[in-house]
């Protein structure tokens, strides 16, 4: 049996708009059903709220670091839609799985 697979939660927002539609907390909660749907550990989770315009972004900057040095598997990052002034009636949770 192999092991189950470690992720990081990822919530994001670039806009205050975003911020008051999609809640980091709430992404985060979100992310953490999707993990244990999924059967996956969560071992990090990180929070950006910074302008879509830059590129400098601590909670991925760091997720990737952890990706890179074999600390995670999966990436979980909810989709926000951006132009979208209606909140999404379900969640979709992007899941990006690094293959070794």
């Amino acid at each position: 049996m192999s092991s189950p697979k470690r992720a990081i939660n990822l919530a994001r927002v670039s806009t205050p708009h975003q911020a008051k539609l999609y809640s980091l907390d709430y992404q985060l909660e979100q992310e953490r059903l999707y993990a244990e749907n999924m059967g996956f550990v969560v071992v990090a989770e990180f929070k950006d709220d910074v302008s879509g315009r830059k590129l400098e972004r601590d909670g991925l900057e760091e997720a990737c670091r952890m990706l890179e040095n074999d600390e995670a598997e999966v990436l979980d990052i909810i989709k926000v839609r951006i132009r979208s002034q209606q909140p999404f009636a379900g969640v979709t949770a992007d899941c990006i799985v690094r293959s070794k």
